[in-house]
């Protein structure tokens, strides 16, 4: 009889931690997916913002040709988290003024323009992110300025969520075990 008894009770603790297991991972990869999303969006609307504000503040000097007055308004990309190189150019294509570096893959994520719809996967793989937006000054567009941000740290962080996401749910596991032990 005690054979039998132990028998169900090792059952149980197994059914136990099988399904607490099976619903943390199912809530930590949830989770990792929604938070890749959050990020991935987070990190293009600040981009998109860091390009448009830049793209603003060089329009007169764009529109007057003006190489130095341009450059001046782009002194603050230094200071701007995660953009590694601002290009600024004429409506023909000729580059009026650049400042910064920074190297990307041709298979990198390009957006051009405010509200593209990306993938996040695509935004997560990229080493960079480029993003293109229009320089207009009165009403007329009079170039286009491009950014290229660091995306690299973006895979990094979703990581740190995920190992987190682990660890909490091995504890998760480990607690309905010793609970389902005590049940004997």
């Amino acid at each position: 009889m005690s054979l039998s008894r132990t028998s169900i009770s090792r059952t149980l603790s197994l059914i136990i931690a099988c399904s607490i297991l099976t619903s943390a991972v199912l809530i930590a990869g949830t989770t990792a997916v929604l938070e890749a999303d959050r990020q991935a969006r987070a990190r293009v609307a600040y981009v998109e913002a860091a390009a448009g504000l830049f793209a603003a503040a060089v329009s007169q000097g764009v529109a007057d040709r003006d190489r130095a007055g341009v450059l001046r308004a782009l002194r603050g990309v230094s200071r701007t988290a995660y953009l590694e190189h601002v290009q600024v150019e004429d409506t023909r294509g000729t580059v009026i003024a650049e400042i910064g570096a920074g190297a990307r893959l041709d298979s990198d994520l390009a957006l051009i323009g405010t509200g593209e719809n990306h993938q996040t996967m695509a935004l997560l793989r990229s080493r960079t992110l480029q993003i293109q937006v229009p320089v207009v000054q009165g009403g007329v567009e009079v170039g286009r300025l491009r950014v290229i941000a660091s995306n690299a740290d973006l895979l990094r962080s979703l990581g740190e969520s995920l190992a987190v996401s682990a660890f909490w749910s091995l504890l998760a596991t480990i607690l309905a075990l010793l609970v389902a032990g005590r049940m004997k």
